[in-house]
């Protein structure tokens, strides 16, 4: 039988019910299903699945500042025992930061709190994402033509296309084609689609203030996976494109 993580079975028996869950409820489901699965184990999952349960910051999981966008980050509790399925459009932004006094906490973030989160590597995973990054960003710079045909990195006299500092945060490249039209590209290191839109959106309208004079400008999103709600969302936008990377690794013997 194919092994399934314990918080997979906790998300997916709030999406079966539905609305609202109790954690009676969602114990039932599992066992119904999954068989004789350790109510303690089932406890620690919930925990860490609900991002506005200060208790989640114990365990292992959780134990650098971040922002809740990742797939465990999937439950918003409601009142004691009480669960439903964590959306941050009815929910808000929740992170895991740092108080006045070093002690990691549970709170609702700004959405200005929440961008500075997607450029933040305290832990070795996100510093290996940061460093993929760049590496996608190196790609990009000379590959520009695999976006758009005739796109080319954006120079003038005050600005060089590559990780361009601004007041809204780092824009990894800027572009421009045969048109004119000005680009942002973005490449993400969050998954959470208000944040991730709201922050193209921003330094597009920099763009548009202190570069643009008067040129359309767009924003592209580059990410390895993207959500289905992600998708929706920029599929409405008519100045936002959205695209998926994938890798392949290539070996020669060496000696």
């Amino acid at each position: 039988m194919e092994y399934i993580p314990i918080w997979k079975m906790v998300k997916e028996a709030v999406d079966k019910i539905g609305g609202k869950v109790s954690y009676r409820e969602i114990k039932k489901y599992i066992w119904g299903k999954y068989g004789n699965v350790l109510e303690t184990s089932i406890t620690c999952a919930l925990l860490q699945c609900t991002v506005n349960l200060n208790a989640r910051v114990y365990q292992s999981y959780n134990k650098a500042p971040r922002l809740c966008d990742s797939e465990t980050d999937a439950l918003f509790s409601l009142k004691r025992g009480v669960v439903e399925a964590y959306d941050s459009q009815k929910h808000g932004i929740w992170g895991i930061k740092k108080d006045k006094n070093g002690n990691l906490k549970v709170c609702q973030l700004s959405n200005d709190e929440a961008s500075q989160f997607l450029h933040k590597t305290d832990s070795p995973k996100e510093n290996h994402r940061a460093k993929f990054s760049d590496d996608l960003r190196d790609y990009l710079e000379n590959n520009l033509d695999t976006i758009k045909k005739g796109l080319t990195l954006f120079y003038d006299e005050n600005y060089a296309g590559v990780k361009i500092k601004t007041t809204v945060g780092m824009i990894d490249l800027l572009s421009s084609d045969a048109n004119g039209d000005i680009f942002v590209l973005d490449i993400p290191l969050g998954h959470n689609k208000d944040v991730i839109l709201n922050r193209l959106q921003k330094k597009m309208n920099w763009v548009k203030k202190n570069i643009a004079t008067g040129r359309e400008v767009r924003g592209i999103l580059i990410m390895k996976k993207t959500s289905n709600d992600l998708t929706d969302a920029v599929s409405k936008l008519t100045n936002m494109k959205l695209f998926e990377y994938s890798l392949s690794f290539n070996l020669s013997q060496a000696v």
